[in-house]
């Protein structure tokens, strides 16, 4: 679907619609990221955007849906598609174009495809600007209360480098054109019937086969979505784990971040993040997120975004010990552990820290 507004977007827009949730009585709020192109060279930069968004898209469950076995409702997510890139390719500028109003995105997924040897490479990069964006439940904020305290914290970081992607000589070949992205009838592909052009709507995914349904004008059909690098690539991945996790779709959440976890070529600091996603998703469905935590630590100890996770994760589990069934005994091991972890780590912490002061409270 085609949009104007004032930074001339010309936006498609992936939705999924869900029913109001069961639970709440309350319609979910609305979580949108946005893919502007990325900066290349001819439609390079388009036809890349193009594709990871419709890899992430292909990863959104609705209710109903067979990938969504007990049946939750996570809300609408949105992907929005700009056919031009950013004006600066910077993380204030994606911010800027977030906060719009017209926009209002979570998430923006952004970067450039530059000739490199006898290649080309794709830099790609994420911010998530921190504003008030009118949605009532903020479900990437983690927060608990423990008798009279309430302990919350935030995303591990609102801005960082997701990947680099050494394109293959065959995506560049083929996507360098506008006319790249064919649609096909079937989805085993055959003879196109159109082409992908700058209005088109998803309408269902084949995630296992790597295709997309779309309507493009008047056209229906198939859209085969490549591998789009030598090596595998967690941008796709990572990007959908934390739409699942602004959507509160702990388990969705959980499975993209081991799998991001598990590639072999994810940077170190994206690593950490995605322990620090995945273990905090265990945590919200009741569970012990610690062994990632404690992972995360054991890639950088003076990472203090994955202290406050462990920490978080520990008083996590005294409140799950206020049920008098529990052990007494229970208890006293995780207090320890929390004085342990206190006393080695809160010195990474600035004074009078307000999280540290309430951890503090906690021991004494």
């Amino acid at each position: 679907m085609q949009r104007g507004d004032p930074v001339k977007m010309r936006a498609l827009l992936f939705s999924i619609v869900l029913l109001t949730s069961p639970v709440s009585g309350a319609v979910p709020d609305q979580i949108t990221l946005y893919v502007p192109a990325f900066e290349g060279p001819g439609a390079l930069g388009q036809n890349v955007a193009t594709i990871l968004n419709l890899r992430i898209w292909t990863t959104l469950r609705r209710k109903p849906w067979p990938a969504n076995p007990d049946n939750l409702d996570f809300g609408k997510g949105l992907i929005v598609w700009n056919r031009s890139p950013l004006s600066t390719q910077s993380h204030q500028e994606a911010e800027n174009e977030a906060r719009n109003i017209n926009l209002l995105a979570q998430m923006v997924l952004w970067g450039k495809a530059y000739p490199y040897g006898d290649g080309v490479v794709v830099q790609t990069n994420m911010s998530i600007p921190g504003y008030r964006d009118f949605r009532e439940n903020k479900n990437e904020i983690w927060e608990i209360k423990y008798r009279d305290t309430t302990f919350k914290t935030d995303i591990p970081r609102r801005r960082f480098e997701v990947s680099s992607i050494v394109l293959t000589n065959e995506v560049v070949k083929e996507y360098s054109l506008p006319s790249a992205l064919k649609i096909y009838a079937e989805r085993e592909g055959g003879d196109p019937i159109g082409e992908v052009g700058s209005s088109y709507r998803g309408i269902q995914l084949e995630p296992q086969l790597g295709l997309a349904k779309v309507i493009a004008g008047d056209i229906t059909g198939w859209v085969r979505l490549p591998k789009l690098g030598k090596k595998p690539t967690e941008v796709s991945t990572f990007a959908a784990g934390v739409m699942k996790i602004f959507r509160s779709d702990w388990q969705g959440a959980l499975k993209h971040m081991n799998r991001v976890i598990e590639n072999q070529y994810t940077n170190t600091s994206l690593r950490i993040d995605a322990h620090l996603y995945a273990g905090m998703a265990l945590e919200r469905q009741g569970k012990s997120g610690r062994e990632h935590f404690e992972k995360a630590l054991g890639l950088n100890r003076y990472a203090r975004r994955a202290v406050e996770y462990l920490l978080m994760g520990e008083v996590a589990a005294l409140s799950r010990q206020d049920d008098p069934m529990h052990s007494s005994a229970a208890t006293k091991e995780i207090l320890e552990r929390l004085k342990r972890a206190h006393k080695k780590y809160a010195q990474l912490f600035p004074e009078n820290d307000s999280f540290i002061e309430s951890i503090s409270r906690i021991l004494r």
